[in-house]
């Protein structure tokens, strides 16, 4: 299984990434770009930032690598973001069914993620990920 990413701003799709097993990738120059071409609008706020990456079944809890996914996040960003994970019962690709738990990083707390209610994501993410996930599609 490979762990994909989809990263959303409001409803928007960022970047999409899914090349990897066990590793959490994402295209930081693409993000750097569209926040600075957000700021210079004066449209960025990144409590609507959200990172959703795919664990393998069952692992709907964080890892030590998501906390430092977080904390680099955090920092690149300047702002707590929203962080989520997700997982898939099954690789049937026209299953729309996914679990999800939904985390930020605050710096108060250095050495946790801090659980909140699930930012549902809209299907065509799920989509997405569910084929990058189980290798339907390839980047």
């Amino acid at each position: 299984m490979i762990e994909s990413s989809i990263i959303k701003y409001r409803s928007e799709t960022v970047t999409i990434d899914g090349r990897w097993a066990n590793s959490v990738e994402f295209n930081f120059d693409k993000i750097w770009k569209f926040k600075d071409k957000l700021k210079a609008k004066g449209d960025w706020n990144p409590k609507v930032f959200s990172y959703y990456h795919v664990h393998p079944e069952g692992m709907l809890w964080y890892s030590e690598k998501d906390l430092n996914c977080a904390k680099g996040l955090h920092i690149a960003l300047g702002a707590c973001t929203n962080f989520h994970i997700v997982t898939f019962d099954d690789g049937d690709l026209h299953a729309g069914h996914y679990n999800l738990k939904s985390f930020f990083y605050d710096p108060r707390f250095p050495d946790k993620l801090l659980e909140y209610d699930e930012i549902p994501l809209d299907s065509y993410s799920v989509y997405i990920l569910k084929a990058l996930s189980y290798g339907y599609v390839t980047l």
